[in-house]
């Protein structure tokens, strides 16, 4: 009996250490978390050179034109920009014994997502800002603006969006590739649409090579063109990654598949031609 009871004893003590130990771990990512967004510029400075930049934007109505996994898009009047609207998205957490300890860890899900999506608005300000077509950023509170920006939705209602309570941020926009390259053939610019093709296949070859994370390719998709030149239009997971240009080849290549997919569906056979010996043409350039 008193085996039994000091091995309860044991697995009493070791499961408390255990609890003890889950709660510790995610109260100080938790706490991380939050000192990191405390301590962040996560809104731009509000220059009078970027008063002048973003002003006339702001003062149009912008409508509603797509849905991500994390925002929702808008486009301004003139057709120049996007503000992308990030949305409050719940998170679960595995399973744990004590009902509150879920709580804890999905609080801990979302403020790392949270993270992830600032980040990465940083990143392509500081890293890429023509590629990505980057004009300013807003992710915590400020007083600056004192300002409203009308957003027409989806389903026809409007909403206001408050430019210095709301977490968004406002792109060039970009003709996504899947409507610029069929475009392209439509108004009878083949050259224009191989050459797209060209610039975006050295594009992506390029940013991967020197460790720029860009997680979902997704050519037809993630990417466009300004002035037909590529930029990446999605931003959600761009960073800077040594190991990236080592450890991606299976995903370029499954990403690859799928855009030579699309063109075989949707463009001309002589444009699979040229994209096959496109991707051939990189992959000897990356071998020397």
């Amino acid at each position: 009996m008193k085996c039994l009871f000091k091995r309860l004893k044991k697995i009493a003590f070791g499961l408390a250490v255990v609890l003890l130990g889950t709660v510790a771990w995610d109260m100080g990512h938790i706490a991380y978390y939050r000192s990191w967004f405390s301590n962040q510029l996560l809104s731009l400075p509000y220059t009078s050179q970027k008063a002048q930049e973003i002003d006339p934007l702001l003062s149009q109505t912008f409508t509603f034109i797509d849905k991500g996994s994390t925002s929702e898009v808008f486009a301004s009047e003139n057709g120049t920009a996007v503000i992308k609207v990030f949305f409050e998205k719940p998170y679960t957490a595995k399973s744990r014994l004590i009902r509150p300890f879920n709580k804890l860890a999905a609080l801990k899900k979302e403020l790392k997502m949270k993270r992830k999506r600032y980040q990465a608005c940083m990143n392509s300000y500081a890293l890429l800002p023509q590629e990505t077509g980057m004009i300013y950023y807003h992710l915590m509170p400020t007083n600056t603006f004192n300002q409203t920006v009308l957003l027409k939705n989806a389903d026809g209602t409007t909403r206001t969006l408050d430019l210095d309570k709301d977490a968004y941020y406002i792109q060039k926009k970009a003709e996504v590739t899947n409507h610029y390259l069929e475009y392209c053939v439509i108004r009878g610019q083949p050259e224009k649409a191989r050459q797209a093709i060209t610039n975006l296949l050295d594009f992506s070859f390029l940013l991967s090579r020197q460790g720029i994370v860009m997680v979902d390719l997704q050519f037809t998709s993630n990417f466009g063109f300004i002035e037909d030149l590529p930029v990446r239009i999605d931003i959600e997971h761009l960073r800077f990654k040594k190991s990236w240009k080592k450890g991606h080849e299976t995903h370029l290549s499954e990403q690859l598949q799928d855009f030579r997919e699309w063109i075989q569906t949707y463009l001309p056979v002589e444009f699979l031609t040229y994209f096959d010996d496109e991707v051939a043409r990189i992959k000897v350039e990356e071998k020397r």
